[in-house]
């Protein structure tokens, strides 16, 4: 599926199958892909701020499925992102600004400065993904509880090393 440079607002991608789907340059926001296959899918610039891509689908915990997803200068700020999997994701300068991200796994992704002020971390999973070197600028005001940092340590507030 190619959307790239497309205006979406309000759509939705529940429990759909967009895997190497081309979103970037997309604008818009409040698009709803909880349940979506998203694997390796590119949203490298996209401006969707609001956007749901948690994992519950009737009730029911599926996550959302962003591996290996491009997300680099993408703004997905105050996007929910629970029980979402971004494993080897790349979200290089990347704005999750106030996004939630409890109980996520971001393994082993690129997060080279990514913005995550304000977001919730709380049950994230880290372990392996990279950061730069202002890493705590960051993660300013961000909420740690219960998260496993990038060395597999688990903090309930700022980790003091990256």
């Amino acid at each position: 599926m190619n959307l790239a440079g497309a205006f979406i607002m309000s759509l939705n991608f529940a429990s759909s199958n967009l895997r190497r789907a081309d979103l970037s340059q997309t604008n818009g926001g409040w698009v709803y892909f909880n349940g979506a296959n998203l694997e390796g899918a590119t949203l490298t610039g996209a401006r969707l701020r609001a956007s749901n891509f948690d994992a519950y689908v009737d009730n029911m915990t599926i996550r959302v499925n962003l591996r290996d997803a491009r997300l680099d200068s993408a703004d997905l700020s105050w996007s929910t992102f629970e029980n979402a999997d971004l494993t080897g994701a790349y979200a290089r300068n990347a704005s999750f600004v106030g996004a939630n991200f409890q109980q996520s796994k971001v393994l082993r992704a690129d997060l080279s400065n990514a913005d995550f002020q304000g977001a919730d971390l709380s049950g994230a999973d880290f372990t392996g993904s990279t950061l730069s070197a202002n890493w705590r600028n960051s993660f300013s005001g961000a909420r740690f509880s219960n998260t496993t940092w990038i060395d597999g340590s688990v903090w309930s507030s700022m980790p003091t090393t990256p």
